[in-house]
């Protein structure tokens, strides 16, 4: 769906968020040209791109029980058994969509360009090859700052179903430092999200749990994705109704990237299991 509400159907998926020639860095001054500078970044996704297709089979098959406390929401987060070896790579994935995504490369267009023209430049304008080569580090960089760090939940959508889109929910910024406390939700599949966050305190166990979430959770969690979207979002089956935040055509976000709802569910997260 686009930002005006225009639905495309789509049958061919290798088409979805696709990008031509993002990840290349050329550098020669005429088109068809080559320089010995020249690179790809591509190869850096390599291990992620590799590791979702089961990663979504695995989270799609995670039991999460149905545990509703309206007036206790620790105890609605319940271990659940996923393989500490994976949990890297978990991290490893979501971080690769956050660094690929459209809105982490307008972020880093708009800042280029900032600089840009600061400098002086009679074009200021930022092309893919100098967003790729500001892009270079920066996946190395957030994989490192949180590699057995912070807390993860599993976010299940019951009878409802995440959306997703060119923009998601996530605190990161900028190339050449993580954030202090970094924060995401990432719907992988239609029926399982992944929260991550890292408090500045929290329980170191369990690492990662499961919460079942009510229809007004995920309602809230897509319109946070639309939000943070601006030209298109995918949806499965269930069509959302397009916010007004989406309809401004914008990546936007929440003040400082911080929501009460969003917050809340940090904090109970972090204090472990009640």
């Amino acid at each position: 769906m686009l930002w005006d509400g225009k639905v495309i159907p789509q049958t061919n998926t290798r088409n979805f968020g696709f990008t031509r020639n993002a990840h290349h860095i050329r550098l020669a001054h005429a088109r068809g040209e080559t320089s010995p500078w020249d690179e790809s970044i591509e190869k850096q996704f390599s291990e992620a791109d590799g590791a979702f297709p089961s990663l979504a089979r695995q989270l799609d098959g995670l039991t999460i029980e149905d545990v509703q406390h309206p007036a206790n929401l620790p105890a609605r987060f319940h271990e659940i058994s996923f393989p500490e070896a994976d949990l890297d790579t978990l991290i490893l994935c979501v971080l690769s969509l956050v660094v690929r995504g459209p809105r982490f490369r307008s972020s880093i267009r708009l800042t280029t360009e900032h600089y840009r023209k600061r400098f002086g430049l009679a074009d200021p304008a930022a092309d893919k090859n100098l967003i790729a080569a500001n892009l270079r580090n920066a996946l190395d960089l957030f994989v490192r700052n949180a590699k057995g760090r912070g807390k993860l939940a599993i976010l299940d959508a019951a009878d409802r179903e995440f959306i997703f889109g060119d923009g998601f929910f996530h605190n990161y910024t900028g190339v050449s430092v993580a954030p202090m406390n970094p924060r995401l939700i990432v719907p992988i599949t239609p029926k399982r999200a992944v929260f991550w966050a890292l408090p500045p305190s929290y329980s170191t166990r369990p690492r990662i749990v499961g919460m079942r979430l009510n229809p007004e959770e995920v309602s809230f969690i897509n319109e946070t994705t639309m939000v943070y979207s601006c030209d298109s979002i995918f949806f499965r089956s269930q069509q959302p109704q397009a916010t007004e935040a989406f309809t401004r055509h914008q990546f936007l976000e929440y003040e400082w990237n911080k929501h009460p709802s969003i917050d809340g569910l940090i904090d109970a997260m972090a204090g472990g299991l009640r």
